[in-house]
């Protein structure tokens, strides 16, 4: 039994702490070289999924400490850009920093050449940045100073409201909390990005409902799910032994930790909601612990679930 972390979980039960708990930083998206990355990914297998061109709306699913993937979206093309968080973890200083960062890198057309699963370097040029999307031309219109001087103003107007500004240009929203469908116009978003982010999410079916009433007919939605215990355990898949009892205590008052759910709980949501996969990809990992050490409600896990440690999943709502 982790009792380091049920320790942790009950401590979010002191007066005062769970609230400061909660402000601390969640991670990784506070570095641009990662948004940069994450985006070029996406973006790149979208591509290759059968997408043309980039979306002129995008909502993201959770961005984390900056809007840094956001920002990539929209210095490479996109007019729109809709944050959807649960709570308001998104820094202006951060963002700004990291606008700053994003544009040096376009401009140079930095190469992506870090490890990254799944590998798309194959789909890349030879200095591993994908000029067939980010033209010469494209990025001479997205780079220009008067539009990055419009991203600027919209990120310090998408912190105070999520009103329309009605400038002309790039548009940023921010909305928190992100999973009331009602907070965003119906039918009105090109593309859904997540990024290790639909683990943490309690509610999938409502979160993949909310997805389909914001995406137009024939929109798109890119997703890279993580399934291992984030650490929570010493083995990769631990969580999965712990029981149902043991993990209420780890929980204690956050309202998400990681949803322990496997990746066939994820893709049948997708089905049922009427989503059709594009492309789906699948890292498998050693198994680190044994059937007979599950909790009884994952016994039943397929070879597939158990061994699943990360998916990426590319589909279109019917148009």
């Amino acid at each position: 039994m982790p009792i380091k972390q049920i320790v942790k979980g009950t401590l979010t039960y002191v007066p005062g702490l769970y609230q400061l708990l909660r402000r601390k930083k969640v991670g990784g998206s506070t570095s641009a070289a990662y948004c940069y990355e994450v985006w070029i990914k996406h973006i790149t297998f979208l591509q290759e999924s059968g997408l043309q061109g980039v979306p002129n709306s995008i909502a993201e699913l959770g961005p984390g400490d900056t809007i840094g993937v956001g920002l990539c979206a929209l210095l490479s093309g996109a007019e729109e850009y809709t944050g959807l968080d649960v709570y308001p973890f998104s820094s202006v200083e951060q963002s700004l920093q990291c606008l700053d960062e994003l544009v040096e890198m376009f401009r140079s057309r930095s190469p992506c050449a870090g490890p990254s699963w799944p590998d798309y370097q194959e789909h890349l040029d030879d200095k591993s940045f994908p000029s067939h999307i980010l033209t010469p031309e494209v990025l001479d219109r997205t780079l220009h100073p008067d539009r990055i001087q419009q991203i600027r103003r919209q990120i310090k107007m998408a912190a105070e409201t999520d009103a329309e500004s009605g400038a002309a240009g790039p548009a940023i929203r921010y909305i928190v909390p992100w999973n009331e469908k009602k907070n965003v116009q119906p039918g009105s978003i090109d593309l859904i990005v997540s990024h290790s982010v639909l683990e943490h999410v309690n509610d999938i079916d409502g979160t993949f409902r909310a997805c389909d009433s914001w995406l137009k007919n024939g929109g798109w939605m890119s997703h890279q799910i993580d399934f291992t215990s984030h650490g929570l355990t010493e083995e990769w898949n631990g969580h999965w032994a712990i029981s149902d009892l043991a993990w209420r205590l780890i929980l204690g008052r956050r309202q998400f930790l990681i949803n322990r759910e496997p990746t066939s709980r994820i893709e049948g949501s997708i089905a049922d909601t009427g989503f059709k996969v594009r492309l789906r990809l699948q890292r498998n990992k050693d198994r680190s612990i044994t059937r007979n050490r599950l909790a009884p409600r994952f016994r039943s896990l397929s070879d597939s679930d158990f061994e699943c440690a990360e998916t990426f999943i590319q589909c279109t709502k019917p148009g």
